[in-house]
């Protein structure tokens, strides 16, 4: 793909993002930093200390440079707190903010199955993502994912998630 075109996809993506994810709320969700603090394996209070820090922050208004320094911590979200921080960090990864690996390999392999057998409707089931979300995550994993040098299970999936987003019915 020729870097103008790249650049017109990636822009188109980065809207198209913060559209099907604009109104997704945290609720009670993990947040960032109490992730963050069950993985140092922090109490209930570190924990709740943790979650103070990012209370009422949309997802648009983190930091780049807080989604860096935080980014082990995606394994310890929850169904909620991961649908919540995804788009900023997909758009991270997409400015190359180089914290595009961790949201790959939680798009890109379900949890307890080999990549070869990761089904990504389940993914999105467990996540609770929208038929828009579904389709931005199928254009991301294939934007950020060059075609040349792509490995065979990373190729398998990311066509599963294109096959799971063209059946999403129209929002």
């Amino acid at each position: 793909m020729k870097r103008r075109e790249y650049r017109l996809r990636r822009q188109k993506l980065l809207i198209a993002i913060q559209a099907a994810f604009r109104d997704v709320a945290l609720e009670d969700g993990i947040t960032l930093r109490q992730a963050a603090a069950l993985d140092g394996y922090g109490d209930e209070a570190a924990q709740a200390e943790a979650r103070k820090q990012d209370e009422g922050i949309h997802w648009s208004r983190i930091s780049p440079k807080t989604l860096q320094e935080l980014d082990c911590p995606l394994s310890f979200l929850d169904p909620k707190g991961f649908r919540f921080y995804l788009p900023a960090y997909m758009i991270a990864a997409l400015k190359e903010n180089p914290c595009d690996f961790y949201v790959h390999f939680h798009l890109m392999q379900e949890s307890g199955v080999s990549q070869r057998k990761t089904q990504p409707a389940n993914i999105a089931a467990k996540y609770g993502f929208s038929p828009s979300q579904i389709r931005v995550i199928a254009d991301f994993l294939e934007l950020i994912h060059p075609e040349v040098g792509i490995q065979e299970a990373d190729r398998i999936v990311i066509s599963r998630w294109r096959e799971l987003a063209d059946a999403q019915p129209p929002e």
